[in-house]
């Protein structure tokens, strides 16, 4: 405020005034900047919002393209996989040098390595694109357990650890779930647990919690106890993460992705539950808030005071499933279900005899491989006479299933030379497989120093009955054998007998069933072609025994499947040549591309029917 025309005295209540004035205008001014900055800033936050958002839904489609990408190449990579598996298959039923065998065993080791780390990524993939999902259904837990023990057992027994897993009275047999998940989650903490355990134990324990009385709801818990070389703090802090190891020397030296974990946490919280761990005083995880850990003695520790001081500090998981117990058909046992594998003594209580099958056949070494995992054995396989003389001669099988048409040797020959070289006459016990069921067949099996006969379509009643035949003639009880088999029936003239087919879907359960089928199915499908060639080339030379061969060959893979029409015509042939001559062996030869294209168009529509069911 200034007057310019002439000199003025401002008085002092003018200036008081004024600079009130001004106070009240440098107010404004004042607030009109903090309004504009506001502004301004609001603006800012709008803007970086917007690109937060932006970079948000660009890191969310970046992840879900990872997921798919990683999806997408496991299951490509597979494709390749499967055919390097398949074809490996096939080298192994070629004779090979030491040399040759140990580099194809490497090549093997390395393919199912590869195998299960392309399933330890899909379900990665799954996980991050929140695709991964578990089922409802009800089954029975001890049998669950009991097949994951069994398939691991042997790990143990190889390394001198005792494998022991507790089930208290509490929790129920049968629960809803999803089975498959849960032998995933064990089987991957049960193997890390033997791996990082040199000596000493591995025990499993399973107890159950009521959330709520009087509900049906319950709390699994599970523990996997170990002796091994145990996880410092320092080394947990990066334990549950993907692709993650506690050092880096894990991986040279125990190898595995540090997927496991990962996955097995997933699982865990998907099926309602956690999982957490402790080691060396230190607890990693996700404990509940009000869990009490289990007594800090080893389970059964006691019986193994000769390891005491070679006994690592070990570490122990944990892992809780939400389930409802379903009505129980049977009684519910009275005590804790207990099951040991001790060193010293191998399997106790689910131990079986070793069983060498001897087969050339894929399809039909498919079909008895599975129906012997069903029933519990571990087995070897042998592709002919002269393989099977040499297993028995670096272990002892106590069962041999022996086929009876093979290639280099056959099963009565190798039956003959074993007895000559083993001097025994029960041991091993020797049960024929084969596709002949005609009268004085078996008498001829018997002769020849076999104990048992089973008639192809291998039946699973069959197979366990005549294996149970064995395990009580070694442990000298006597079993009468069968009788001689009736004589077989006509074939009716159908594509496919699928009684034979929804027999091994039955065994397989719901879970396996496409899987097994689709295992059988390629095995099929990559037989067959060699087979034709063999029989037109015996038809093509008049060779009546090389005609008898090849058909009873294709015979055999075909009725194991229940390929009925293909069986009939292949019994032809094989009689044909049986008896000496090729004539009409080409009339018949044109319709076995019809029969085979007809079987397994017949094979594929089941294998899709099953897997749109599961979809």
């Amino acid at each position: 405020i200034h007057q310019c025309d002439r000199l003025r005295q401002w008085q002092p209540d003018e200036i008081e005034l004024f600079e009130a004035v001004a106070a009240q205008v440098g107010i404004a001014l004042a607030q009109g900047q903090l309004l504009a900055q506001e502004t301004a800033h609001r603006k800012l936050l709008v803007q970086q919002n917007q690109d937060l958002g932006e970079a948000t839904r660009a890191a969310e489609a970046a992840s879900q393209a990872k997921s798919e990408f990683l999806a997408m190449m496991s299951h490509e990579i597979r494709t390749p996989m499967n055919a390097v598996i398949g074809t490996l298959d096939l080298i192994q039923t070629t004779p090979l040098n030491p040399q040759q065998d140990q580099y194809f065993n490497i090549i093997r080791n390395g393919s199912e390595t590869l195998l299960k780390l392309l399933d330890d990524i899909l379900d990665v993939s799954k996980i991050e694109a929140g695709k991964l999902q578990v089922e409802q259904h009800p089954f029975d837990l001890h049998t669950c357990i009991e097949c994951v023990i069994a398939l691991l057992a042997p790990k143990c027994v190889k390394k001198g650890l005792a494998l022991k897993h507790f089930i208290d009275p509490g929790v129920p047999r049968y629960i809803e779930g999803d089975s498959h998940r849960l032998q995933q989650i064990l089987t991957n903490l049960l193997s890390n647990a033997i791996k990082f355990t040199a000596v000493g134990q591995v025990s499993l324990r399973v107890i159950a919690h009521q959330p709520d009385p009087g509900s049906p709801s319950q709390d699994l818990q599970f523990m996997i106890q170990d002796t091994g070389i145990g996880i410092s703090a320092e080394q947990q802090t990066n334990l549950f993460q993907a692709f993650s190891q506690v050092d880096t020397s894990i991986t040279r030296k125990y190898g595995g992705t540090g997927l496991g974990l990962t996955i097995s946490q997933q699982l865990a919280h998907l099926m309602g539950g956690q999982l957490w761990m402790e080691s060396m005083g230190s607890i990693a995880g996700e404990p509940p808030t009000q869990w009490v850990p289990f007594s800090s003695t080893l389970l059964g520790q006691a019986a193994l005071p000769s390891l005491a001081s070679d006994i690592g500090p070990g570490a122990t998981f944990y892992f809780t499933i939400a389930t409802t117990a379903t009505a129980n058909p049977e009684p519910a046992p009275s005590l804790a279900q207990h099951v040991e594998i001790n060193p010293e003594s191998g399997l106790s209580g689910i131990q079986k005899p070793p069983v060498l099958l001897v087969e050339d056949n894929p399809v039909n070494q498919t079909v008895a491989q599975f129906m012997l995992k069903q029933l519990g054995y571990d087995f070897k396989i042998a592709n002919n006479g002269v393989e099977a003389i040499e297993a028995l001669r670096e272990t002892k099988y106590a069962l041999v299933l022996m086929d009876i048409e093979m290639p280099i040797m056959d099963g009565i020959s190798a039956t003959q030379a074993i007895r000559i070289e083993w001097q025994t006459p029960n041991y091993p016990y020797i049960i024929a497989l084969t596709a002949y069921a005609m009268a004085g067949d078996r008498q001829r099996c018997l002769d020849a120093g076999m104990q048992d006969y089973i008639t192809k379509p291998i039946r699973m009643q069959d197979l366990k009955t005549a294996l149970q035949r064995g395990e009580n003639s070694l442990s000298l009880k006597q079993d009468p054998l069968p009788s001689d088999p009736p004589p077989v029936a006509q074939e009716a003239a159908m594509i496919l007998d699928q009684s034979i087919i929804d027999g091994f879907l039955q065994m397989a359960g719901p879970e396996m069933a496409a899987e097994l089928l689709h295992e059988l199915l390629e095995a099929y499908a990559e037989d067959v072609p060699q087979r034709m060639v063999a029989i037109e080339k015996a038809i093509a030379q008049s060779d009546a025994e090389a005609l008898r061969q090849a058909a009873h060959a294709l015979r055999s893979g075909s009725i194991n499947l229940g390929a009925v029409q293909v069986g009939q015509l292949c019994r032809e042939l094989e009689q044909m040549g049986k008896s000496g001559g090729t004539t009409g062996a080409q009339a018949l030869y044109q319709q076995l591309p019809l029969a085979v294209g007809q079987a397994i168009s017949a094979l594929e529509s089941t294998y899709q029917n099953l897997q749109l069911a599961v979809v």
